[in-house]
């Protein structure tokens, strides 16, 4: 049997898995609910052990790492950190009305903390 390409890579499965299915129902965000939807927000978030991708605690992991042969392979802490990201964003997203969600644009949940969250990075 051959040895798999990655059996000298390391998973870190410490992230965070976040599971949008078990969201509870989370009110639109609309110009005059602000501090209830942060609210239920924070709670859901922090309840699913998540709100770290937001306030940037956790870390985005480098998208290649290096193989014991030398060359650089994909790192698999990325794609999970990469999916449960898109997840959170898209989450966030739809509990945003369309009036909002135009407003601005996100590229990962990160950028979410300084316009919802307020949030002090930590670097």
């Amino acid at each position: 049997m051959a040895a798999s390409p990655h059996s000298s890579l390391t998973f870190d499965n410490t992230l965070p898995v976040f599971n949008p299915s078990s969201s509870i129902n989370i009110t639109k965000l609309t110009c005059t609910n602000f501090p209830n939807w942060k609210a239920s927000m924070l709670l859901c978030l922090e309840g699913q052990k998540v709100f770290g991708y937001v306030d940037g605690t956790i870390k985005m992991p480098a998208k290649k790492i290096p193989h014991s042969d030398g060359t650089m392979q994909p790192n698999p802490t990325f794609d999970i950190w990469e999916t449960q990201d898109n997840l959170l964003l898209s989450c966030i997203n739809a509990s945003l009305t369309n009036d909002i969600l135009t407003m601005h644009y996100f590229s990962c949940s990160l950028d979410i903390s300084s316009h919802y969250f307020c949030c002090t990075i930590k670097s």
